[in-house]
């Protein structure tokens, strides 16, 4: 997965890293269903997607299916574009348009 080829996972699994890093409000909550619901016995790519429609369902009650083309724009969006875990994506971004 972009920006680090040697991380599993997708773009849920990314974008939820800046969406759960611990701060959300129903953090708690999230895990005991997650741990109910037994996400953690899918596939990687599979748990984070769950896991991230949660997140934003819980976020956005005013649109809680918004798809992640859509939560940008979602009063309560959970995906904090401040979350270091986009460092290493600028980064990468920086260095693919460098002109030498």
């Amino acid at each position: 997965m972009l920006p680090d080829t040697n991380v599993p996972g997708n773009l849920d699994t990314f974008l939820l890293q800046a969406a759960l890093d611990g701060q959300h409000r129903l953090h708690h909550c999230f895990e005991d269903f997650w741990r109910c619901i037994e996400a953690d016995e899918l596939p990687l790519g599979s748990a984070s997607k769950v896991k991230l429609t949660t997140v934003v369902a819980a976020s956005c009650p005013e649109n809680p299916s918004c798809s992640l083309v859509w939560v940008w724009s979602q009063r309560g969006n959970p995906i904090a574009l401040s979350h270091t875990c986009f460092d290493s994506l600028e980064m990468f971004f920086k260095r693919f348009v460098a002109v030498p």
